[in-house]
């Protein structure tokens, strides 16, 4: 079921047995596991080695690992190390900053990402000179957790600072797309010690650029990211920008000198959208009537978006008559065309509001009002004449018409097929004097009379 071309949906998952469900439902993680509903043992963690940073080694203990460079040192402080730990079943790790007193584990922090998985690995800022101590604990899908949290422990060395600043994060990320028309772009910098920062539109040192960003510069670690730094770019402007840092804030006078800095520029570009994101089609057309011969009916919604952040990518929802928001789609997932298919409704009127935005934010919105229609009556035959030696016969919608020379209640199948013409005509080719034609006439939802449509004799 994971390994389908298909998602694998939870029906599909739960027809393959009892004990199969979906974890991570409705993301680009989401698959297919079996899980014992009599099992009552919490996950089982152990290193993952290969998560861990080229220099670095594990050291293990009973539940529990120290992290230490490979020749024994201890690891520098504001330096970036990557570790991972395994779960022997599929589960959703936290980790605390102190002893977990709480039986909340939702207190802690994810491990990595909120996913149940059996590796869970995730990069670490180095925050401080003080030596840390990380308490995990892991819950697989029957809420098992470990009671005595497994310890991650890493010495931390308290050696001078000689590195410059490190920007780990920006957000919005790097080439992304601005909304249509925006003028400026809240942005965010992650820098992995205190430090200020400044920006620029050229490439210039740091005393050199004028334009100061507003950072967090206490010595403790306000976020798992690293320390902030804010400003609102013009992004009417310009969209490609330089950035530099400079740590140790607190250093002034005589010791501003033993500052490090960014010898070169952090360059960040983001992305116009150039058109406004626009719906190119909606099907059923607005005003359109539909005709059907059975109840529920079957209507497929389609969507058809264009232009935009990313010619016409977006995710898209839609709503009936003012009622709740349905998605087309998985969340997140962006796309041109857009579809739903409803088999559960019945005849009557239908507003729809749609609802499309795509990555950038640029938002747009549609609407289609149908009309459902049930067809419970048969074909009638509106005209009846003789055309060039054939009986011809007309209809007031599209139909088959069959005949019989004895009753009106003749089996369909044995039946004489009348040949079909344009606007609804049908001819018996094998008109003579003196026959009676018995005829009728079925439309393609297959309304018929109970009796003969009409009867005809050759006179």
């Amino acid at each position: 079921c994971n390994e389908d071309d298909r998602p694998c949906s939870e029906y599909r998952c739960n027809s393959l047995g009892q004990g199969c469900e979906l974890i991570n439902e409705g993301t680009k993680e989401q698959k297919c596991v079996h899980v014992d509903p009599d099992d009552v043992s919490a996950p089982t963690i152990s290193p993952w080695e290969e998560m861990l940073s080229s220099g670095y080694e594990y050291i293990e203990g009973d539940n529990s690992l120290k992290i230490r460079k490979e020749d024994g040192g201890c690891v520098e402080e504001y330096s970036e190390i990557s570790f991972g730990i395994e779960t022997d079943q599929n589960a959703q790790c936290f980790y605390f900053e102190s002893y977990p007193e709480d039986t909340d584990i939702h207190r802690g922090e994810y491990f990595g990402d909120s996913f149940y998985r059996e590796k869970h690995g995730m990069g670490f800022n180095i925050p401080t000179s003080e030596d840390i101590e990380l308490y995990v604990k892991c819950r697989d899908a029957n809420e098992n957790v470990n009671v005595a949290p497994y310890l991650i422990d890493i010495c931390v060395d308290e050696g001078p600072d000689e590195t410059a600043p490190k920007i780990r994060d920006i957000e919005p990320p790097e080439d992304s797309y601005l909304k249509y028309g925006q003028e400026e772009q809240e942005t965010l910098l992650y820098i992995n010690k205190p430090a200020e920062c400044r920006w620029d539109f050229e490439d210039k040192k740091y005393d050199e650029m004028n334009k100061d960003m507003s950072c967090d510069t206490g010595q403790n670690r306000p976020s798992i990211n690293g320390w902030r730094c804010h400003t609102d770019l013009p992004v009417s402007e310009s969209t490609k920008f330089y950035f530099r840092c400079k740590d140790q804030p607190w250093l002034t006078g005589d010791n501003e000198t033993e500052r490090n800095v960014n010898v070169e520029s952090v360059v960040y570009s983001l992305r116009e959208t150039e058109k406004e994101l626009s719906i190119k089609d909606i099907s059923p057309d607005d005003g359109e009537v539909i005709i059907g011969g059975n109840e529920p009916f079957t209507v497929d919604l389609e969507v058809e978006t264009e232009k935009g952040a990313e010619d016409g990518k977006s995710e898209c929802k839609f709503r009936i008559n003012e009622g709740n928001w349905v998605n087309f789609g998985q969340r997140r997932v962006y796309t041109k065309t857009h579809n739903f298919v409803f088999n559960q409704i019945i005849s009557g009127t239908y507003d729809i509001d749609i609802g499309c935005e795509d990555e950038a934010g640029n938002f747009v919105e549609g609407n289609t009002k149908f009309k459902l229609e049930l067809d419970t009556k048969p074909p009638e035959v509106i005209r009846a004449y003789s055309k060039g030696g054939s009986l011809r016969i007309i209809t007031d919608k599209e139909a088959t018409c069959k005949y019989s020379f004895e009753t009106c209640n003749f089996r369909w199948n044995n039946g004489t097929k009348m040949l079909k013409g344009e606007n609804n005509t049908h001819d018996a080719v094998d008109w003579e004097r003196g026959n009676q034609y018995y005829v009728k006439c079925r439309d393609e939802w297959g309304n018929e009379p109970d009796e003969c449509s009409i009867i005809i004799k050759a006179a």
